[in-house]
């Protein structure tokens, strides 16, 4: 795919729902979400809730994040109901591209739209829990290691062999 076919993000909408769970599908298949769960993420935060869209309009992936609090995340494919009044953190649920959509700059253009949305909801940085490996991908983005201790341990427990991760925003 050449520099002016690379996937753009955009704003994610509730028409884009249908294809993020086809995505979701491909990407996740042992970690389904119902996309009613989905709706309400976006619902909850729709500024922190991207599509990455090729020139031709096909959705290439998508990331769900919306305020959290640190050292903690919800329960996979669970209504959060609303956000928690001492949210300190951009927790990022999960960001999924399809193998067309890998490797070009979507990742840390991500994390510079997430980080300004973050900062203007008074965050102060990001967590999230790694799986099928990719720690690696994300270390390469500035995220370390987080400790799993008490119920962060139990949390982790339904998303398999994940690592809990976090970082500082980008600079401004």
């Amino acid at each position: 795919m050449g520099a002016d076919r690379t996937p753009q993000w955009r704003a994610m909408t509730a028409r884009d729902i249908a294809e993020v769970q086809r995505i979701s599908d491909l990407i996740h298949p042992d970690y389904p979400e119902r996309d009613d769960v989905v709706a309400e993420k976006l619902m909850l935060a729709p500024a922190t809730h991207f599509v990455a869209e090729d020139a031709d309009g096909v959705v290439r992936g998508y990331a769900v994040a919306y305020p959290w609090i640190d050292n903690d995340m919800p329960q996979l494919d669970t209504f959060i109901r609303k956000l928690p009044d001492n949210a300190s953190v951009l927790y990022i649920h999960d960001v999924a591209l399809l193998p067309s959509a890998r490797g070009g700059p979507l990742v840390p253009d991500l994390l510079k739209r997430l980080s300004k949305a973050a900062r203007a909801q008074g965050l102060s940085g990001f967590t999230l829990a790694a799986m099928y490996g990719s720690e690696t991908a994300w270390f390469r983005h500035g995220f370390w290691r987080a400790q799993a201790k008490g119920k962060l341990v139990d949390q982790l427990a339904p998303y398999g062999p994940a690592v809990f991760m976090s970082r500082p925003l980008d600079p401004e």
